[in-house]
């Protein structure tokens, strides 16, 4: 079974080292710099690197951060004591947080996507509507005839006609 968390870890761990490795090094070159008395010169290679193993260590730890957050809003949801109104906050608080990582493409069709549902939603709630007010509309006009021939046909109480 595929473990987000897990794969997460280990990305974490493996940035971890790399980034331990580039450290140890940088500070060697600066323990070996400040022996000569030279102060050290760093190439824009090595300060690329440093910035891009910062950044890798922030992802890390964002990531690993991700992880437990959604490992505890998947958990409230399976909680079954929550209203619904809950359980929607968390349901969109899970996406938000998920949808952090994706690429502006991947973000506009999963936008694009909520937005159909929520349509497609709106309009199966209107035809409903529609529906049972269709009913109501031809259940008067049968209602009218009919208390309208009992009137012609003259009924006695033309409002037990529509009873009957």
């Amino acid at each position: 079974m595929y473990d987000e968390g897990e794969d997460a870890a280990a990305a974490a761990a493996a940035a971890a080292a790399a980034a331990a490795a580039v450290t140890a090094q940088a500070e060697a070159d600066a323990l070996s710099a400040k022996a000569s008395g030279d102060p050290k010169v760093f190439s824009q290679d090595e300060v690329n690197r440093f910035l891009a193993d910062d950044r890798r260590k922030s992802e890390a730890k964002f990531v690993a951060k991700q992880g437990e957050l959604e490992g505890a809003y998947k958990e409230a949801l399976a909680n079954q004591s929550l209203s619904t109104d809950q359980r929607k906050q968390l349901e969109n608080k899970l996406e938000d947080l998920q949808k952090t990582f994706l690429s502006k493409e991947q973000q506009l069709e999963h936008d694009k996507s909520k937005l159909e549902t929520e349509m497609s939603e709106k309009v199966s709630t209107l035809e409903d509507e529609l529906k049972g007010w269709e009913a109501k509309y031809k259940n008067s006009l049968v209602d009218r005839a009919l208390q309208d021939a009992a009137v012609k046909n003259d009924a006695f109480n033309p409002d037990q006609i529509l009873t009957i």
